[in-house]
């Protein structure tokens, strides 16, 4: 890893997904480490930034990095984030288009790390964006996922792709009993596409890429907190492939504060 001054602050960036549930708790997030003086630059794009910058407090260790989103057939123009999708089909292309942003953001990993002062310790980034953990490998910088799911239903979400096939054959009516879910789930507790056994939903390769990506992070970051899911951390890790932070429940930070100053956006 390239080294890191010793008389700078600690300094994260953060990634998240392009989706309003997605990124308040990171912004949360943002705003609890850079009151325990840590630096932090948070990555999106045009269309996202000036939300960032509205729910942002005016911590001057918090700062942004905008990276162009990709224009693509199947996406409307300018639809930059999940809640302005004109369909929920269009889902999948909008994650698929996100994987361009795999190079811009090198790019800033790159300027950051060709300055020794600037060299994050970490990248944590949004389990929609598995694809950053190859390009934290390039510069040597861990990869830090983050869910804004709780620990069990991020347990039942792989348990359940990984048995869609058995789940299919029950009938509607009969309880199912999955391993490691410590109590019976019904049909209405599943999408369609699994009780159909639509093994080529296009959903699953993007949950396959999302746990092939976990097992090679360094670690994951979890909105909830012990004494709600402690007794399911244990089969979470083993899952994932990697050890389990429960951050939350993130609450907001300095919520009365004026927005970021725009001086201190970094546009590209």
């Amino acid at each position: 890893m390239a080294s890191i001054s010793t008389s700078s602050p600690p300094h994260v960036l953060i990634f998240p997904f392009m989706a309003q549930g997605h990124t308040l708790p990171l912004l949360d997030l943002s705003r609890a480490l850079a009151s325990r003086s840590t630096r932090v630059t948070i990555i999106t794009t045009p269309a996202n930034a000036p939300f960032i910058l509205s729910k942002s407090s005016t911590h001057t260790a918090i700062s942004l990095s905008i990276i162009p989103f990709p224009k693509v057939e199947e996406l409307p123009e300018g639809c930059e984030n999940v809640n302005h999708l004109p369909s929920p089909d269009l889902f999948v292309p909008f994650i698929n288009a996100a994987k361009q942003l795999k190079q811009p953001f090198e790019d800033v990993l790159k300027e950051l790390c060709d300055s020794d002062s600037t060299t994050p310790i970490c990248v944590i980034s949004d389990m929609f964006l598995p694809w950053t953990v190859d390009s934290c490998c390039l510069f040597d910088i861990p990869r830090i996922v983050f869910s804004g799911m709780g620990v069990l239903p991020s347990v039942l979400e792989r348990i359940v792709s990984l048995h869609v096939p058995c789940i299919s054959s029950l009938l509607h009516s009969e309880p199912i009993n999955l391993p490691s879910v410590p109590f019976p789930l019904n049909n209405t507790d599943f999408p369609d596409f699994v009780w159909r056994g639509d093994d080529k939903h296009p959903i699953l390769p993007i949950v396959s890429e999302i746990g092939q990506a976990e097992h090679n992070s360094w670690g994951y970051v979890v909105n909830s907190f012990e004494e709600l899911e402690g007794d399911h951390v244990a089969t979470f890790e083993n899952q994932k492939g990697t050890k389990a932070w429960l951050v939350g429940p993130l609450l907001l930070h300095d919520q009365s504060e004026k927005g970021l100053d725009e001086s201190r956006v970094q546009k590209r």
